[in-house]
């Protein structure tokens, strides 16, 4: 084991200094001969531990004493560019992080345009393949004023002048036709010009609701009359003239249609 001279042990280990011109100091070194037992010397066992850790010597467990380390200034200036490179990348982590959320967010509203885009090209589709299907359009019946001279409504702006001076309404609701007949839809008249009967009334409002549910099952119902498409309008117009032909004694059909308007309900 190696020993050291009690005399030139300081009286703290803050003030110890070695240097190579002083081998005395470093009673160990290879160099130095063996002191003799007995002599005024202390074992490095028994020098306080906390000294040996000041000066980096305290033993690693190994039985092997420790090297001294040294931290320099260097040392602590590549540290402080370390960090502070990380603090940059941190930084920069933080930027990318929040746009890419922002380019996601975006995503998200074009795949939303998309979306509505191809539902609105699948109606588009589905009338189309309804009109191919049905060799285009379905046909309805187009018939002369002259052909029906008994008719008095042949015109809606006929009926509408008529309508006024009888203050009534032309709603479709079979309840409101009583015992005496159709008083409600009498603009629906016979080829001698006479109102239809209340029988012919419900049914013509039975097969009205009943292309009502048809159109919804397709998917081309509108949410207005006013809005239907030319496909839902055709498929109306050609049933309903085609089972009541006296909804076509007139200009274009326009009492088909004035049942729809009055009381068509999505």
């Amino acid at each position: 084991m190696p020993l050291l001279s009690s005399h030139l042990l300081p009286s703290s280990p803050h003030s110890l200094h070695i240097s190579q011109s002083q081998p005395d100091l470093w009673p160990w070194s290879s160099d130095q001969p063996q002191r003799q037992q007995g002599s005024s010397i202390l074992q490095p066992s028994n020098v306080p531990r906390n000294w040996l850790n000041d000066f980096g010597l305290a033993s690693n467990g190994s039985g092997r004493d420790r090297t001294p380390s040294y931290h320099t200034d260097s040392d602590s200036s590549i540290l402080m560019s370390h960090i502070e490179k990380l603090k940059h990348d941190n930084k920069q982590l933080h930027k990318d992080l929040k746009s890419i959320k922002s380019k996601i967010s975006l995503t998200q509203t074009e795949v939303s345009e998309i979306g509505k885009m191809i539902r609105e090209m699948n109606v588009s589709l589905r009338d189309h393949d309804t009109v191919s299907n049905s060799d285009h359009l379905l046909l309805v019946p187009a018939h002369a004023k002259e052909d029906y001279p008994d008719i008095k409504f042949w015109t809606a702006k006929m009926y509408r002048a008529a309508k006024k001076n009888r203050n009534l309404t032309t709603s479709l609701v079979p309840a409101a036709i009583d015992t005496s007949g159709n008083i409600k839809t009498w603009y629906v008249e016979t080829e001698k010009g006479e109102p239809v009967n209340a029988e012919t009334v419900n049914a013509i409002c039975t097969l009205a609701w009943t292309i009502w549910h048809e159109l919804q099952l397709r998917g081309i119902a509108p949410t207005l009359w006013a809005k239907a498409g030319l496909v839902a309008l055709n498929y109306y117009e050609h049933h309903m003239c085609q089972r009541f032909p006296q909804l076509s004694y007139c200009e274009s059909n326009w009492k088909a249609h004035m049942i729809a308007t009055n009381n068509y309900s999505s």
